[in-house]
């Protein structure tokens, strides 16, 4: 009687700690699956930032007094700003449970990205020479974030967070080596 009662609590507890790990392993794919979709669209803020200030650029590259020039990239890096502070605030609004310790740390080494880019365009807002200014702290934020990134993907990644990370990081058409690891604020810099 003793035997049986210890055969099903060891089966009670073991089921329930396969239960748990199981749960732990979806929360985990669900915590990075909504960072990266976060993260993809704080990204493309930022390249809609990027390329409407190079169309800028190029519309008015003859503009000889360049007032026009600068008055619409001080208003694009506003818009910019506001936007890609708007994406920062949905990745600050990703919920992760307080012992996915590595998925956190990414999500918040993201997010000094995230405000350094915020910073950049607050100051090319009123100054737009700063377009043409390396951004070293949006670059070395950019550069932290991605080690953490792929260091949070669950071991069995349900929704390719690897592939989707790759993507983020590939550098954009036409970068160099010197232009960093994708980070598009060099795309600007290249075009001027």
């Amino acid at each position: 009687m003793v035997a049986g009662v210890i055969v099903m609590l060891s089966s009670a507890l073991l089921a329930a700690g396969w239960t748990l790990a199981i749960g732990d392993w979806v929360a985990r794919n669900a915590e990075m699956a909504r960072l990266i979709q976060a993260i993809e669209g704080s990204e493309a803020a930022m390249v809609a930032t990027q390329e409407e200030v190079t169309a800028l650029m190029q519309q008015h590259a003859q503009d000889a007094e360049g007032g026009e020039l600068i008055d619409g990239l001080g208003d694009a890096a506003g818009r910019g700003r506001d936007s890609i502070a708007y994406a920062g605030t949905r990745v600050q609004g990703v919920a992760v449970l307080p012992w996915h310790t590595s998925i956190d740390e990414a999500k918040q080494a993201y997010l000094a990205h995230n405000a350094a880019w915020q910073e950049y365009l607050d100051r090319a807002s009123g100054n737009p020479s700063e377009f043409v200014t390396p951004q070293p702290l949006v670059d070395s934020t950019f550069a932290a974030a991605e080690p953490l990134l792929r260091a949070a993907v669950p071991l069995l990644d349900l929704w390719d967070f690897g592939t989707r990370i790759d993507v983020i990081y590939t550098p954009p058409e036409g970068a160099t080596a010197d232009d960093g690891p994708g980070q598009q604020v060099r795309v600007v810099h290249s075009a001027l």
